[in-house]
């Protein structure tokens, strides 16, 4: 089906006064919405920014809580599509905003703008779900526990809905994407020089043997299931496998210590250490702000300004980060402001190993 497309331009704080206000944009009603979400196709989503615990959810529909670490990067316009849902790894998408208000500074309006600058194609729900809800009972609940988001579990509503909604066929699985097919970036830009010992890359630096002994990586963190420790074999390498699948199920914090100890002892023994996963976007990415964390300590937002000038394709999904605010809370007093906060990161280097040459 094609959306109803009137406009693709971006919001100014006059173009939006109120709930009503769709006039130039582009819309789709709710009869479409469920049209939508009955062809479970993966050309299309929707994204729900309402509030947490807003009712009737909506099943099929992602909701969108960011942390203030990226509302920052998506007031300035800097935050990456996929760090919304890893869904908008490219443009070819239909996406569909349900709406918390149509004010200028609503996360609705935010997305929207972020989106339309980078050409999806994007509409508004113009009705209320509650007449969703009415017309197609099946794909809406009415109740959810009161403490849904309690805290920052960024991704609990969706795990919710597949949980109890695991046998329904109208639920759109977005979190079953293929990590290969959610976060491309090109091989040659891997591996991403962190610090001098620390490397971020991805299943192929993985399996290179002369990139790895290019610089000095004789250590590597594995945080896939499935991707093989490829020269296990070899006495010269040392593995840690942190077998988690880049979704809302695992809890990669468990692993930090463990993680945080290898990277030590690979620093100890002179070597370098490479942390990998499919793509090198989410898992590993998580895993190295949590050693930049408590290695330098720094916030979460230092951390992360940082690693994204060394990597501008960094994107943890929501439970990932969720996670890493609690473990900057266990580290860090955060009733402070981060600019208070003493660092020891070095100054941003190179965006890759590529260009930068390895100290030992």
């Amino acid at each position: 089906m094609e959306l109803e497309h009137n406009s693709s331009r971006s919001f100014t704080p006059s173009d939006v006064a109120s709930t009503s206000d769709f006039a130039d944009l582009a819309t789709v009603n709710v009869e479409q919405l469920a049209e939508i979400l009955q062809e479970q196709s993966y050309d299309s989503i929707v994204l729900d920014c309402r509030p947490p615990g807003a009712v009737p959810t909506i099943h099929g529909a992602q909701p969108i809580f960011l942390p203030t670490v990226l509302l920052r990067r998506l007031n300035n316009g800097t935050i990456s599509p996929s760090s919304i849902s890893p869904m908008l790894v490219t443009t070819n998408r239909r996406v569909v905003i349900v709406p918390d208000s149509m004010q200028p500074n609503s996360l609705a309006t935010r997305v929207f703008n972020t989106l339309v600058r980078r050409e999806y194609s994007v509409a508004f729900l113009n009705q209320d779900v509650k007449e969703l809800a009415n017309l197609n009972p099946e794909l809406c609940t009415d109740n959810l526990p009161v403490n849904v988001m309690k805290g920052l579990n960024l991704n609990i509503l969706t795990a919710l809905n597949k949980k109890s909604n695991k046998n329904s066929n109208v639920v759109m699985d977005f979190e079953t994407v293929p990590d290969e097919n959610r976060h491309r970036r090109p091989n040659a830009l891997f591996p991403v020089q962190i610090l001098s010992y620390l490397f971020l890359g991805n299943d192929e630096t993985a399996k290179n043997k002369d990139t790895l002994k290019r610089y000095n990586i004789r250590y590597v963190i594995n945080v896939t299931k499935n991707l093989s420790n490829y020269f296990k074999d070899d006495p010269e390498f040392h593995y840690l496998r942190i077998g988690v699948d880049d979704t809302g199920s695992h809890n990669l914090i468990e692993h930090f210590p463990t993680a945080i100890q290898f990277i030590e002892r690979a620093k100890e023994d002179n070597s370098a250490v490479l942390v990998h996963c499919m793509a090198g976007i989410s898992r590993s990415v998580t895993i190295c702000l949590a050693y930049l964390m408590q290695h330098t300590h720094s916030t979460l937002e230092q951390s992360f300004d940082f690693l994204l000038k060394q990597n501008g394709a960094i994107a943890p999904n929501f439970h990932f980060m969720g996670q890493l605010i609690d473990f900057e809370r266990s580290l860090f007093d955060t009733t402070g402001s981060s600019s208070s906060t003493s660092s020891s990161l070095p100054p941003s280097s190179s965006t890759s190993a590529t260009s930068a040459e390895m100290s030992v």
